[in-house]
């Protein structure tokens, strides 16, 4: 399992993700907000096994693609670092993550 960002670097704004669940039998989900350090984890859940999303705040994404499907998020994004994960059952903790950085616009 893994969760890419092509490309991982974006000018701030309207960003527009396409999102494919490429598993054959998962569903899987893209979740993103403001995370400036990406060596810090995020507030984990060990018996849900599941980022606590209660405990984050601006959480956007799509929830729940199944196997297969092809989504489009739209979404407006500031300048920041920002974490991209999937939140099914023991996803995040096996590394389904990546690290996006949305730079101002000059």
């Amino acid at each position: 399992m893994s969760l890419t960002l092509v490309p991982s670097t974006i000018p701030a704004g309207p960003v527009e993700f396409t999102i494919t669940n490429e598993s054959r039998a998962l569903k899987h989900e893209f979740m993103i907000l403001p995370w400036s350090s990406a060596s810090t984890a995020l507030p984990y859940d060990q018996k849900a096994q599941q980022v606590n999303e209660a405990r984050l705040g601006d959480l956007q994404g799509v929830e729940d693609l199944n196997p297969r499907e092809t989504v489009t998020a739209r979404l407006v994004l500031k300048p920041g670092r920002y974490i991209a994960f999937c939140n099914e059952p023991g996803h995040y903790r096996d590394a389904m993550r990546a690290t996006l950085v949305v730079n101002a616009v000059k």
